[in-house]
């Protein structure tokens, strides 16, 4: 990044510039080929060549940093995701936990009150457990239902991370096997 470009897209201009050279030494090199065309001059054609040799690379170098750009940022959005679906799911965790423990306090409270009081007084407490059980059951349900995102999102993520460690591999094993020069006049 820089004063001129804050928000990081210097690999745009990167791969814009590359093509242009790319474009500019191809058509050189069109250029030397027609008007040397018994190979008269091989000093200059092989200048022409080296050229076109760095322009591609510096297109294939900035392609390969903007796609790694945007492979990183869609790892950061799904890992911030995840960590907000793990806070929600402790949060409904903890309500879920709490719901539990008011409906017991009731059942035993309502257990107590059918020795000691009066049927009217039961029927009320009874309401109000079967209220406290249907909010315990869509508590459990949504506990339930967020557990299996958190799982999904977990093994999204491990995929993923599978899958960067794969193109960082193959990236690698691209930069090597690129770092040795070949020619095919040795060939």
């Amino acid at each position: 990044m820089t004063a001129d470009n804050p928000a990081g897209t210097g690999d745009l201009g990167g791969v814009g510039d590359s093509v242009r050279e790319m474009r500019k030494y191809g058509a050189h090199r069109e250029e030397a080929q027609s008007e040397y065309h018994h190979h008269g001059n091989l000093d200059v054609e092989m200048q022409q060549s080296m050229k076109m040799f760095r322009a591609q690379r510096n297109f294939y170098i900035a392609g390969f940093a903007l796609f790694l750009w945007l492979v990183i940022r869609r790892l950061v959005t799904l890992i911030s995701a995840q960590a907000v679906l793990l806070a929600v799911n402790e949060a409904s965790m903890k309500q879920a936990q709490s719901a539990t423990e008011a409906a017991q306090n009731l059942l035993k409270k309502s257990d107590n009150t059918k020795q000691n009081e009066g049927n009217s007084k039961t029927e009320t407490l009874e309401r109000d457990i079967r209220e406290l059980k249907t909010e315990l059951e869509k508590a459990q349900k949504e506990v339930a239902h967020l557990t299996k995102d958190r799982d999904a999102l977990k093994l999204q993520a491990e995929n993923l991370s599978k899958e960067y460690d794969r193109l960082c591999e193959e990236h690698s094993k691209a930069q090597a096997a690129g770092g040795e020069p070949t020619s095919k006049k040795d060939n």
